[in-house]
C-alpha cells in the first residue's frame, strides 16, 4: 500500500507538519526564506523541536512540488500547491 512507519503515528503527524507548515509559507509568501539552509532553520524555528527532522520535510514538500530548488541551494514555491497542501489536499500539481 502507501508508505508506513514503524509506529503508525508518524504518518498522520508528517501529514499535520506537511499541512500547517504550506499554510505557514502561505501567509507570509512576501517573506519567505530564499536559501535551502534558511528553510531549514525556519522550519526548526517554527515547529521548536530540535529534534525534528527537517531535511525529511523539506524532501516530502520538494516530492510534492510545493517547493524546488534552483541555482544549486535557492528555493522556488509552488503557489497552487502550497494552497492546496495548507487546505489538507494531497494533490500534486506541477
Amino acid at each position: 500500500m502507501g508508505q508506513t512507519e514503524t509506529n503508525g503515528q508518524n504518518l498522520g503527524s508528517q501529514d499535520r507538519l506537511i499541512k500547517e507548515y504550506c499554510l505557514h509559507l502561505h501567509n507570509h509568501n512576501k517573506s519567505r526564506p530564499a536559501k535551502k539552509v534558511t528553510l531549514l532553520n525556519n522550519m526548526k524555528s517554527k515547529f521548536k523541536d530540535p529534534s525534528m527532522d527537517t531535511e525529511k520535510l523539506f524532501n516530502q514538500l520538494c516530492t510534492l512540488s510545493a517547493i524546488f530548488l534552483k541555482d544549486g541551494n535557492k528555493i522556488g514555491y509552488n503557489e497552487k500547491t502550497i494552497e492546496l497542501l495548507a487546505n489538507g489536499s494531497k494533490e500534486k500539481t506541477i
